[in-house]
């Protein structure tokens, strides 16, 4: 991410039995919808939930967010 919090790159771990947990999250259209958040701390990228996730739910990052820098706050 850069300063303006836009993505600078994107890996796609798409391929079964490759890659981590990350790439089961998806991007979705409303704000409404995301289950998920990005947090910035220095260098390093955390995601919390911003609300509770059933089981076999998706994991949803809202298409236009922006990552909150930790000393901005989470808003949740």
């Amino acid at each position: 991410m850069n300063n303006e919090g836009e993505v600078k790159s994107w890996v796609d771990a798409s391929e079964p039995g490759t890659g981590n947990w990350l790439k089961y999250v998806r991007s979705c259209s409303s704000v409404s919808k995301r289950n998920l958040m990005v947090i910035q701390r220095c260098d390093e990228i955390y995601y919390k939930t911003t609300r509770d996730i059933k089981v076999g739910e998706e994991l949803l990052l809202h298409n236009d967010d922006t990552v909150v820098h930790e000393s901005e706050g989470t808003g949740t």
